[in-house]
């Protein structure tokens, strides 16, 4: 296998101490085996548990290690965003430090791609993890999402991606506040595919239901309006339908001598009532990303920079 010229490694990093030196450890070994001239970089994501201290204690003699410390929790996608703003490698081979996906696998990643050349390498799930409920509400999302929004999404994209620079240049310019980094993928284009990949599971996940809700209403808020016009035509409908139900009311009404019309009439208050209040928080939604997105904050800020080897900048 052809070695690459130069390679660097994007680790976001979130309650990820007790697994860094082993990452490191591996990582490096297969960096070394595939890239001529490798750099890592760590970026810690606001992590609660130390990340970046069993990071910088696991590498302080190597001057390939960059460690960058995120002034608080931004995100996994924005955390990769940044760690890729720092790079000048002509590859670019993200993943997490937790070792759910193996360090081993930028091996075939490399391999993969010289068999058939693209600018993106992305790893799927061969095997959504999880069950019940969470995993059926994954598989709903996906089938959701593609059919919604103008973007088709790969099933069970992971955060595992070997690219080229130029790939890596085009996806940095996409600032969203709300960042759905495989809907953005898409939308930078360029060659890309996708290879299958196993992914273990240490134990829970630090994302909980209610993160993951959030998620998918932002990245299917983000990438279509078809819910908004989904009740443009709802109200129609119901409009027509409000329209001949009060016609068949009033007949039926004029021409019986029992007092039920009152009780129509609350059902159908209750009924519209709850739409309005439901279009009134999907729009609202929408009105609070364009919020989010015309104040143009910053997508994350790196409190420091420190370079193992015995260097640090501030």
């Amino acid at each position: 296998m052809k070695k690459l010229e130069s390679l660097s490694v994007v680790v976001p990093l979130y309650k990820s101490s007790e697994y860094v030196e082993e990452f490191y450890r591996r990582i490096t070994v297969v960096a070394d085996r595939v890239a001529q001239n490798t750099s890592i970089i760590f970026v810690d994501d606001g992590c609660p548990d130390g990340s970046a201290r069993a990071a910088k204690r696991a590498c302080k003699d190597d001057s390939r290690v960059t460690v960058l410390k995120l002034s608080r929790n931004f995100g996994q996608h924005k955390a990769l965003m940044a760690g890729l703003s720092v790079t000048e490698s002509d590859w670019v081979y993200s993943c997490d430090a937790d070792l759910e996906e193996p360090p081993e696998l930028l091996e075939k990643f490399v391999r993969e791609l010289q068999s058939s050349p693209v600018d993106l390498l992305a790893g799927v799930q061969s095997n959504r993890r999880g069950s019940g409920v969470g995993k059926w509400m994954g598989f709903l999302f996906y089938k959701v999402f593609n059919r919604l929004s103008n973007v088709s999404v790969p099933e069970n994209l992971t955060a595992v991606f070997l690219m080229s620079a130029r790939f890596r240049k085009a996806l940095l310019p996409f600032r969203e506040s709300h960042l759905y980094l495989a809907g953005v993928v898409e939308l930078v284009g360029l060659s890309r595919r996708t290879i299958p990949i196993d992914k273990r599971f240490h134990g829970d996940t630090s994302y909980s239901f209610k993160q993951r809700f959030v998620l998918a209403v932002n990245a299917v808020t983000s990438f279509s309006a078809a819910p908004l016009m989904g009740l443009l035509y709802l109200g129609g409908v119901m409009t027509i339908f409000s329209l001949l139900a009060f016609i068949v009311l009033a007949v039926v009404w004029s021409s019986s001598s029992e007092e039920v019309g009152w009780l129509l009439l609350m059902g159908a208050i209750s009924f519209f009532g709850s739409l309005i209040v439901f279009s009134i928080g999907l729009v609202g939604v929408y009105v609070a990303k364009i919020f989010e997105e015309v104040k143009r904050r910053p997508g994350w800020i790196i409190e420091y920079a420190w370079k193992g080897g015995g260097a640090c900048r501030d």
